[in-house]
């Protein structure tokens, strides 16, 4: 019994919070129509203002401007915005107009120098590849001399050892002959020296 009781409840609750609940708020919202309500009617007040601010005139009377002459005030008074607005919006056209002609000029002032250098570096090129080709030639030439020059050197070194191997008449200074020293004529012997020997 405790259970019935239990789950009667909780389906009187859940229905309560999730189906009546919700549809109450529904109908307690304003319907969503795709024009809004506008009260179109005219009340008394206005339209006599209007009729006394247009028709009461004289001295003393203090005259509270009607909608046709706040619009006519409010028009010249944007007029006479629009046409300040206008003028700064020229003034700042030909300020912008000012700085862009300058800087037009700047840029073609740039512009030439830009070229300039630019000449002046295609010439620097050629004149750089001119001088390393005379580098080139005189270190060419240069190589072929000090190659002439080695040779030179090993072919007199080799000559030089030759001529240290064989001496040659021209220079040494050669010995003159020396004469003969006479011999003695030998003794003659005597007759018990022959023996000795």
């Amino acid at each position: 019994m405790n259970d019935l009781l239990f789950y009667t409840l909780l389906i009187v609750l859940l229905y309560y919070f999730f189906y009546y609940l919700p549809s109450q708020k529904k109908t307690n919202q304003p319907s969503t129509q795709p024009f809004p309500i506008v009260n179109t009617k005219a009340t008394q007040t206005e339209t006599i203002i209007e009729e006394t601010s247009s028709t009461i005139t004289g001295p003393g009377v203090v005259s509270f401007p009607g909608p046709e002459q706040k619009k006519v005030q409010e028009t010249s008074q944007n007029q006479t915005k629009l046409k300040k607005d206008i003028s700064s919006l020229n003034k700042k056209i030909k300020e912008y107009e000012e700085v862009s002609n300058q800087s037009l000029i700047l840029i073609d002032n740039l512009e030439k120098k830009v070229s300039e250098k630019d000449k002046q570096i295609k010439n620097l090129e050629k004149d750089y590849q001119e001088r390393e080709e005379q580098i080139k030639e005189w270190k060419d030439t240069q190589q072929k001399k000090l190659d002439k020059l080695i040779k030179q050197k090993t072919e007199l070194e080799k000559e030089n050892e030759r001529l240290k191997k064989t001496p040659s008449p021209s220079h040494s200074k050669p010995k003159p002959p020396q004469p003969k020293k006479p011999t003695p004529p030998n003794p003659p012997k005597m007759p018990g020296e022959w023996n000795e020997e």
